[in-house]
């Protein structure tokens, strides 16, 4: 084994601390790109998770998932005899093993070795998770992890090697961050978020890089202030350290009047910083001098930057390079070091470089947040992105009377009150400090720009109400709860008799009162704030499958059924940075269906977030994909979150997103007239929605408390929308209130996803059976009710005399729990379309006994798995099994989820889905005519009718571009049209004896018929 280490950075910090005469130990931080790569290893700067919020140093080592052999090698030099502890960083995914073997070698024989990456094995989790077995977690599902070993070592040289070979199934790559070596036997990782100033994470923050400033007066008095901090620091805050500079040197503290004269200069000064993201350092001058500033990096004659600083207070940051290039690359490009300034100058000349035909969206808003700093430059950049409107704030330089920044639709701003009425004083009917808070901001607001214009107000930021314990707790509270269960003609004595009424309850009551919270807070904004004015609900995350819908408490039906909001916002779309739940960019298409079933009882305008933030592992294409099926849907903004704050939650150095987002502005900006001027043709089938259903997933506990939960039926929603529209259905949302409220009258068709039902409920679905309805049911049926007791009121409607209902899984998460899901059953159906089909079932298991129903599918054993009746004029089906894993389980294949790294999840974007299954749906379906069809089932058309013909937005999911696509179109007035144009293609049509055929030459990802009678 060469020992040659001419090459190979070695940092050793020996530190020998004297405190009353005892020396306080060794370390050896070494980087794992530092090691000599023999075979099988390469540095990449990411690896499954190379994304916010996630740490690592500089770059990783990577070797693949296979048995090959790998080997990385490095000689270290151990200063005495005794025992040592190795710790190795590298990332862990949940349900892979990524095996690896380290030994440390003195005089060539294997002084100690251990294995490491067992996906079973007990691991250090720096996230605040501490030492345990990896799970399926609510959230980070691939982590870095730490896990150590101990040596008993001589004084000299030794070898530490890094080696791998076989590897067991399901296998990952191996992504290596770090190795530390020290003899303080107490040292264990800590918690690598835990960053504020001073207070450190033990082992990560021992990785450091030096970089030396240089700060020299030219004329006059003068000091500068040197504050470094780390780029995209987040939640974590980070190292912070504050320098000012003096006559040969840097000092923490400065004295009153110590500056430096005209001609002196502190000398090169080394600072160290952290390596876990590029430094940002802030120079602020101090003094009516001029002042000369020049940083360099490793070594003091590698200058990157130099600055002069002449006005009085003049700040200037600079985010310089250090080797971390999956940050870098985008950020800096080809520079060393830049000014944030010239950072925003280089993107805006990237975006304007990069040509898209047409013009950008001008009346559906395209929107940044930008913070007051640098302003000028954000705006710059933001128009060379396509955007149009802000986010959050109303800057008067945008919308005062005299605004000096033009471009943006003013017509109305934004601003944030999120969460200010979430206060036990209001809990307890006291809203008058919040009154006088909304009165100031509508004051200020208006004085700061100069003139009244309504505004989108942010009302929550990812909130829900106490718990109904600490509720009961404010003053008046308990008295509302009686009240309430006056209301439902109970009393208090009677719910608490009973347990299972009592959890519906409280649970009820809970939703409630937040959602009669926050109507409150709205009538107190329009109040005081222009007529127009609408309170969204901001950052509220309606379960797609994440967790319960109920986790929080809120229910979203509860809050725009009492006008808590007056406008839809979500976060959803943050399910593609970060939560397994989130299939596809057609997820916001589910989104819209659920932001139209809230928004349809006080007629609310829709917007929300689509985050873009590439350093959380989106990408522009996906982006983009993301933003049609909302804009096709009615959606009159989007908020693209923060792009120009250089810390924490920002796009700033991802020209990849920002080009995305152009690509949506200069496409929408094509349509967005014939989006305004034209409605959505309503959905002929619903998805059922039961807060029912809701409260009670929250009645089974997962053993960790950082599971997501039981959330089965919440993703079961989004797996039945997707399903139904690859069918070429578009389709509603109605809740349980909706059933009993007659929203039933506008469908042909129900599904029923959930096993709780209010009665009344329940009832209006026999009842518009009766009456020739469609009700198909998946496992469940709603045969309990709110209360958790036997509801039989459907089940002469199913043809059924009883069931039995297993459940085996509470997530069923598409692209975490459900990819190493294995069969509960299977279930074969005799005679679909003359063919006999079968398919694995996952998670749900219910099995009938059949009374008048029609059997038409049964388990392996023989067992009844589907049932279908004719009910009066109608018909009903149950299956008592769950439709979507089935349909989405050979979509998605056994890789890692991640957040935007190599060969895993996040991502991909499925399409083999079962045909199977979907034969099934069909067949269900078979007497129900869609007035709109595409020969691609995951080309999403969208019919919208106009005064004089249709819009037919076209999203395609496929991942690749089609070529004479075909649409049919079905409407009673088919025969009526006269001209059918494509705003992106070609297109040519004819008139069948039933439809109008149109054949679409190209689409990439988005097209638009425009289509006259």
């Amino acid at each position: 084994m060469e020992e040659n280490m001419k090459n190979i950075l070695l940092i050793v910090v020996l530190s020998f601390i004297i405190s009353g005469g005892v020396a306080m130990g060794f370390e050896l931080p070494i980087e794992a790109e530092e090691f000599n790569l023999v075979n099988g290893w390469k540095i990449v700067p990411g690896g499954y998770f190379p994304s916010q919020p996630n740490l690592w140093s500089l770059n990783l080592i990577m070797a693949d998932e296979n048995d090959n052999s790998a080997i990385a090698t490095k000689d270290i030099e151990i200063p005495e005899d005794g025992k040592y502890n190795l710790w190795v960083r590298y990332e862990s995914c949940y349900g892979f093993n990524s095996i690896f073997k380290i030994a440390i070698l003195q005089n060539k024989k294997i002084v100690s070795e251990q294995i490491f990456g067992r996906k079973d094995d007990k691991k250090y989790f720096p996230f605040g998770k501490g030492y345990t077995v990896q799970n399926a977690w609510y959230w980070h599902n691939t982590d870095f992890v730490y896990q150590g070993m101990s040596a008993e070592l001589k004084k000299g040289k030794a070898t530490i090697v890094i080696s791998k070979d076989k590897n067991e199934k399901p296998a990952a790559k191996r992504v290596l961050d770090l190795v530390y070596l020290t003899d303080d036997l107490s040292i264990v990782p800590g918690n690598d978020w835990n960053w504020r100033g001073k207070n450190e994470p033990p082992i990560i923050s021992r990785f450091k890089k030096p970089l030396y400033v240089r700060i020299s007066c030219i004329d006059g008095l003068a000091t500068v202030q040197i504050t470094t901090s780390l780029y995209l620091i987040g939640y974590y805050k980070g190292p912070w350290d504050t320098y000012s500079a003096l006559k040969d040197t840097l000092v923490d503290k400065l004295k009153r009047g110590a500056v430096l004269s005209a001609g002196q200069s502190t000398g090169w000064q080394k600072i160290m910083v952290s390596s876990v993201m590029s430094p940002e350092i802030n120079f602020t001058k101090k003094g009516d001098g001029k002042v000369f500033v020049e940083i360099a990096v490793e070594k003091s004659e590698n200058i990157v930057k130099k600055i002069e600083l002449t006005d009085p207070e003049q700040s200037v940051s600079v985010i310089v390079g250090i080797g971390k290039k999956k940050y870098e690359e985008g950020l800096l490009g080809n520079y060393k070091a830049l000014t944030v300034e010239e950072i925003l100058q280089k993107q805006k000349n990237i975006l304007d470089e990069y040509k898209v035909s047409g013009n950008p969206a001008k009346k559906l808003l395209i929107a940044f947040g930008m913070t007051r700093q640098y302003l000028k430059e954000q705006f710059e950049l933001a128009l060379a992105c396509g955007a149009n409107a802000a986010a959050y704030s109303s800057h008067p330089e945008i919308f005062g009377t005299n605004p000096v920044l033009k471009g943006f639709d003013t017509s109305s701003g934004a601003l944030t009150a999120q969460n200010w009425h979430m206060t036990k004083e209001c809990y307890s009917g006291d809203f008058s400090k919040l009154e006088e808070r909304y009165k100031k901001l509508a004051d200020d607001t208006e004085k700061t720009i100069g003139r009244k214009i309504p505004y989108r107000i942010k009302l929550i930021e990812e909130s829900g109400p106490p718990k109904f314990e600490t509720l009961m707790t404010y003053d008046g509270l308990k008295q509302q709860y009686i009240d309430y269960l006056k209301s439902e003609g109970l009393t208090l004595e009677q719910v608490e008799k009973d347990p299972d009424m009592s959890f519906y309850h409280q649970h009820r009551f809970r939703a409630l009162v937040f959602a009669k919270l926050n109507a409150t807070a709205t009538k107190l904004i329009e109040k005081y704030f222009p007529e127009g004015t609408r309170t969204n609900s901001g950052s509220f995350y309606p379960s797609t499958g994440s967790a319960p819908t109920l986790e929080r408490g809120d229910d979203p039906f509860l809050l725009f059924r009492e006008r808590g909001v007056t406008e839809f916002s979500s976060e959803i779309s943050w399910g593609h940075g970060g939560t397994p739940d989130y299939i596809s960019p057609q997820t916001q298409s589910y989104e819209a269906a659920l932001a139209r079933a809230l928004c349809k009882y006080y007629n609310c305008p829709m917007g929300s977030y689509l985050i873009a933030d590439g350093n959380r592992g989106y990408t522009g294409d996906y982006v983009e994909l993301a933003s049609y099926p909302m804009y096709a849907q009615d959606f009159r903004w989007l908020h693209y979150y923060y792009f120009g704050w250089i810390m924490e939650c920002t796009f700033i150095g991802c020209p990849d997103v920002m080009k995305g987002i152009k690509r949506v502005s200069y496409t929408i900006g094509k349509v967005e007239d014939d989006l305004i001027n034209s409605k959505l043709v309503p959905a002929k089938i619903a998805i059922g929605w039961s807060s029912s259903t809701d409260i009670w997933d929250l009645s089974i506990k997962p053993d960790d408390e950082r599971l997501p939960g039981n959330c089965v039926y919440p993703q079961e929603r989004q797996n039945l929308y997707l399903l139904l529209r690859h069918l070429q259905y578009p389709c509603d949302i109605l809740s349980e209130e909706d059933l009993i409220e007659g929203y039933l009258k506008n469908y042909d068709v129900f599904i029923l996803a959930g096993d709780h039902l209010k009665p009344e409920a329940a009832e209006a679905l026999r009842k518009w059976v009766e009456q020739g309805g469609t009700l198909i049911s998946v496992a469940g049926g709603g045969l309990l009710n709110h209360y958790n007791k036997p509801l039989d009121t459907l089940k002469d409607v199913f043809g059924i005399k009883s069931s039995v209902m297993e459940k085996k899984a509470l997530a069923l998460r598409p692209k975490l729990e459900l990819i190493h899901a294995k069969p509960l059953d299977s279930v074969t159906f005799e005679n679909i379309n003359g063919k006999r089909v079968s398919f694995d079932i996952f998670g749900y298991r219910q099995n009938f006994e059949v009374s008048n129903g029609k059997i038409l599918a049964r388990y392996k054993n023989g067992e009844i798995a589907c049932v279908e009746n004719n009910y009066g004029k109608g018909r009903a089906i149950i299956m008592g099994f769950l439709p979507g894993p089935s349909y989405l389980k050979p979509a998605i294949p056994l890789k890692p989820f991640g957040r935007g790294g190599i060969d895993e999840l996040t991502n991909f974007i499925p399409t083999n889905f079962s045909k199977d299954v979907a034969s099934v749906m069909k067949n269900f379906l078979s007497n129900v005519r869609s007035p709109v069809v595409c020969s691609e089932n995951l080309v999403e058309v969208i019919l919208r009718k106009t005064d004089d013909g249709y819009v037919i937005p076209m999203i395609n999911y496929s991942g690749r571009e089609l070529s004479n696509v075909t649409v049919k179109l079905s409407t009673e007035d088919f025969n009526e049209i006269k001209s059918v144009e494509s705003v992106f293609s070609k297109c040519k049509f004819k008139k069948t004896s039933d439809a109008v055929e149109i054949t679409v030459n190209r689409i990439s990802k988005f097209d638009c018929l425009k289509i006259k009678k």
